[in-house]
């Protein structure tokens, strides 16, 4: 199933399609887990150590109890041997929304702040007013443009997550990572699987401010 949703989620990112990111941030240091037993009963290939301030992009997460969470890696595995699906303790991390920005009327990114008419092709990408981007970053540049490093998305030819925007063009949905509350446990979470309802949580499910 996780296949499944990782590959579909490639496939909306290669069409241009926004997706609502979710990131788990460590913020004191803890032990992944295969299950939610407690890890001295653990063999070592069940249980990874991460420190505090590691940051992960999930694609699906649940809540298995009042202390555990369960969650997939998008693009990541940790642990010997490596993967990407684990148990977390809830009180050592945060989810977070991270910054974002919507495209509020058809402009081009570019590769600098110089007029678009002056660029050549491969240094800009016409994007259509609508559009939605997760950012790892961003800051203020000249001529009234904002520079801005995409978190999950590469555009233009040849694709590039790192591009100027017209400051008139866009609107930030949030300017810093917004915390995401971990809901309460469903009624049937015993067990460890990922349900589909937990895939990727749409902006309706998420805290806006």
């Amino acid at each position: 199933m996780r296949r499944g949703f990782l590959l579909r989620l490639v496939d909306l990112l290669s069409k241009g399609q926004s997706v609502m990111a979710i990131q788990l941030k460590v913020v004191r240091d803890t032990v992944f887990k295969q299950t939610t037993e407690d890890v001295s009963k653990l063999p070592p290939e069940d249980e990874v150590s991460i420190a505090a301030g590691t940051v992960f992009d999930i694609s699906s997460w649940k809540t298995l109890n009042q202390t555990n969470l369960r969650i997939a890696l998008f693009r990541g595995f940790v642990g010997n041997p490596p993967r990407n699906t684990w148990c977390v303790n809830i009180p050592d991390i945060q989810l977070l929304q991270p910054p974002s920005i919507k495209v509020i009327r058809n402009t081009v990114f570019k590769q600098s702040t110089t007029d678009s008419s002056k660029l050549a092709l491969s240094d800009k990408v016409a994007v259509n007013a609508g559009r939605v981007f997760n950012l790892q970053s961003w800051g203020t540049a000249s001529n009234n443009h904002f520079k801005l490093a995409l978190l999950w998305d590469t555009i233009g030819t040849p694709p590039r997550n790192t591009w100027y925007a017209y400051a008139p063009d866009i609107q930030f949905v949030n300017k810093q990572p917004t915390v995401v509350p971990v809901p309460p446990p469903a009624p049937d979470s015993g067990d460890c699987r990922l349900q589909s309802n937990s895939m990727c949580p749409t902006k309706a499910s998420l805290t806006m401010p």
